[in-house]
């Protein structure tokens, strides 16, 4: 698959996009989960944290509403604190979801004891009774005002430990979301900057590709161009491959391939051709057996039915029969030469621009070998 840069450009930004979605779809969950976790401790703790202050306030409002009674000797007054009775239930019913039905009912309960106890005591101190039973009533009073207050106390007392708890849970799902989504994005930085470096190589690998085809192309119009026959000579094929190959290694230092010349190869042909043939040969061996565990490389010649035919033979790569006849059947122009192959476009054009042929033969389990034919060599005389 070629990649180019807007290929490129669109990958990075999908995978910034994709990352942006996991921040948010983190965020997101956090986010629902400390709403419910204030929702819970706005529901169940802040209700108890309000209410005991309010019922104290209450009890003392009652409680000193008798007291004003007693002392102003007004009955009418003391009718009134039946309001702030009244008002306990109301207190108490807006803090019921916090509050369970029977805690409730024991908060009503208890008002109402103390309420029933002092009202009964201050009419008796307003008729000025005196005596051990009112001594007694007063003594009754006073102690369920202090269970009031004691229930109040135990009632809407909150625990502290878990109270504690419930926002550590917070604190606990802001930080592992914190760390969540630092995490996806330190990961998708670095996803995006082995991408960038990955698509930068393989753009560089591609630019380079390109520039070798057009100047291999260059080289070919400018061979090609000349007119046909004005350079023959009696070329050397067999130095002309060490020499080419030579090249071709300094192009791949990285790479070694055993490459053997076998035995002496001569032909009339253009030397700028048979170097662009030769070279175009050498660099798709060199190319194709990149895979090989040990690249080979074999340049001979041999005579078939009194024909002289040189080969290019790599244990690289790996086609079957029919795919190796069909080779060249694609390369026919500059603009439909398969980028893995160019070279051998190049070649087949040299070849027919000799007044040669070319093939390819594959064995099972063996590489590939290129074959031609040239003018042969000629008897010059001084």
């Amino acid at each position: 698959m070629r990649l180019t840069r807007r290929a490129g450009l669109v990958i990075i930004v999908g995978l910034a996009i994709l990352g942006g979605i996991l921040v948010a779809g983190s965020g997101a969950i956090a986010d629902v989960h400390v709403r419910d976790s204030l929702l819970t401790i706005s529901e169940r703790y802040l209700p108890k944290m309000k209410l005991g202050p309010k019922l104290d306030a209450q009890l003392e409002r009652i409680r000193r509403g008798f007291q004003d009674a007693v002392a102003a000797q007004d009955l009418e007054v003391l009718s009134t604190t039946h309001m702030w009775l009244d008002e306990v239930s109301e207190i108490v019913a807006a803090a019921q979801p916090s509050l369970s039905s029977s805690d409730a009912g024991a908060l009503r309960n208890a008002f109402k004891t103390y309420y029933a106890a002092g009202l009964a005591v201050s009419r008796r101190l307003m008729s000025n009774e005196t005596g051990e039973s009112l001594l007694q009533s007063i003594k009754d009073m006073q102690e369920s005002e202090k269970q009031a207050r004691e229930l109040i106390g135990r009632v809407t007392a909150v625990d502290p430990d878990e109270l504690d708890r419930a926002f550590a849970d917070i604190v606990r799902t802001q930080t592992l979301v914190a760390r969540v989504r630092l995490g996806i994005i330190v990961g998708f930085l670095t996803v995006i900057a082995i991408t960038a470096v990955f698509l930068a190589r393989h753009l560089r690998a591609e630019e380079k590709r390109r520039d070798e085809l057009m100047a291999l192309a260059s080289r070919e119009l400018e061979v090609l161009s000349a007119p046909r026959g004005a350079h023959t000579a009696q070329v050397d094929l067999a130095q002309l491959t060490r020499d080419c190959a030579a090249l071709v290694q300094q192009v791949n230092p990285g790479r070694t391939v055993d490459l053997s010349v076998n035995g002496e190869m001569r032909a009339d042909v253009d030397p700028g051709l048979a170097r662009l043939l030769v070279e175009a040969l050498l660099k798709h061996a060199w190319k194709v057996t990149a895979g090989a565990a040990a690249p080979r490389v074999e340049v001979g010649s041999l005579t078939t039915a009194g024909q002289q035919c040189y080969f290019v033979r790599n244990n690289g790569q790996r086609l079957d029969a029919g795919t190796a006849k069909t080779l060249f059947t694609s390369h026919t122009g500059f603009g439909t030469l398969r980028a893995d192959r160019a070279e051998l476009g190049t070649a087949q054009r040299v070849v027919r621009r000799c007044g040669g042929r070319i093939w390819a033969e594959s064995l099972p389990g063996d590489g590939v070998t290129i074959s031609f034919t040239l003018p042969a060599p000629q008897n010059r005389s001084s």
